[in-house]
């Protein structure tokens, strides 16, 4: 990589860090973003994948980085990593007929720090070693992706003893809200299960901002004591493809 003092970046626990000297704070992040695609990308009826890796060299901005991994009969085989660019929002990824489509929001030069206004399609093809660009087009005016503002479905009418188990579906960078009244002391099982675990847990309360589960350690279930009564926020969030996923909530 074009970051690393070494000529290749090991990743543990999906990051790498580097820095500058020894009594330096700053230095390079690599890691890996929470997207996870999958699809037949070199034709071999195997399924491949699609991840996203994000740089940030010292106090410079973010460079977002698209990388292939193939299936070769079992094992993975990552190709160069391809530039989506910097300072991005990532709209959408998919793998339609082999092909890669990445939709992007992306920063004009006056735009201010909040608030992309342009909008890219970037369409990538497997080309025998390595993923090429063959397409770029412009898109109508950047927005949010996924449903972040839906007000979540309260689950339970009551507290207490509860269970309920239901499917959804839900798309790329979508978010399923859900709020129940949960009493301190109480024992809760939650967890979601998706083809390739690529819809996570995030669980909050409402009333003190406790967090029981974050995004951000890739949970796929949480059990636990609830600490305080008041209502806790569950949150299916997608970090891949389109998918179906099942929910269970056990109080």
């Amino acid at each position: 990589n074009k970051w690393s003092s070494n000529s290749a970046a090991q990743l543990v626990d999906g990051e790498y860090r580097q820095k500058d000297s020894m009594d330096s704070a700053e230095g390079l992040y690599i890691g890996l973003a929470p997207y996870r695609i999958y699809g037949d990308l070199d034709g071999d009826s195997l399924e491949d994948a699609l991840v996203v890796l994000v740089a940030e060299p010292g106090d410079s901005v973010p460079f977002y980085n698209l990388v292939a991994v193939l299936n070769k009969g079992g094992t993975p085989y990552p190709l160069a990593p391809k530039s989506l660019g910097e300072r991005i929002s990532i709209r959408s990824i998919a793998i339609p007929d082999g092909e890669v489509v990445v939709d992007i929001d992306v920063f004009a030069p006056d735009d201010p720090a909040c608030c992309p206004s342009q909008s890219k399609r970037l369409i990538f093809r497997y080309a025998g070693k390595d993923l090429e660009l063959v397409e770029e087009t412009d898109l109508p005016s950047a927005q949010v992706s996924g449903n972040l503002d839906v007000s979540p479905q309260r689950i339970f009418s009551k507290p207490g003893a509860n269970s309920k188990t239901f499917t959804r579906q839900i798309a790329f960078n979508e978010i399923d809200s859900y709020v129940l009244r949960a009493l301190a002391g109480q024992r809760m099982d939650v967890k979601v299960d998706s083809p390739h675990d690529n819809v996570l847990l995030s669980i909050k309360g409402e009333e003190d901002g406790t967090v029981l589960a974050s995004i951000k350690t890739e949970l796929t279930n949480w059990s636990g004591e609830i600490p305080t009564t008041q209502d806790y926020t569950i949150r299916a969030v997608s970090v891949g493809s389109g998918t179906e996923y099942d929910l269970g909530i056990t109080i």
